[in-house]
């Protein structure tokens, strides 16, 4: 199993070993710095319904962390800066495929 943590500036989510659940927040947000680079300062962890996760808890004292209800992490240092963020651009061939079927049957 994984642990999941949707970025929310860019939509992209970043997956870890589950034995971080057992480990604190902090260890958390380590593990995000050393892993993609986002300063532990600019880190805001945050569960379903708007929680903000406390550094000295234990990452499995909140219900969250799964594919169906990941961690969120906002980073402040992309809120605050001056440039757009850049977004995963995503096509899944089943929109593919409709798309066609749709101009098709236009026709």
């Amino acid at each position: 199993m994984k642990l999941y943590v949707f970025q929310v500036n860019n939509g992209s989510t970043l997956t870890f070993d589950t034995e971080l659940a057992v480990q604190t927040v902090l260890d958390l947000k380590h593990a995000i710095q050393a892993k993609y680079k986002i300063a532990i300062q600019h880190q805001v962890l945050v569960v379903n319904g708007g929680e903000c996760m406390v550094a000295e808890r234990r990452v499995c004292s909140y219900s969250a962390g799964t594919d169906t209800n990941p961690i969120f992490l906002f980073n402040k240092e992309m809120i605050l800066s001056d440039r757009a963020p850049t977004i995963p651009k995503t096509t899944f061939s089943i929109e593919n495929e409709m798309e066609l079927k749709v101009e098709e049957s236009l026709y």
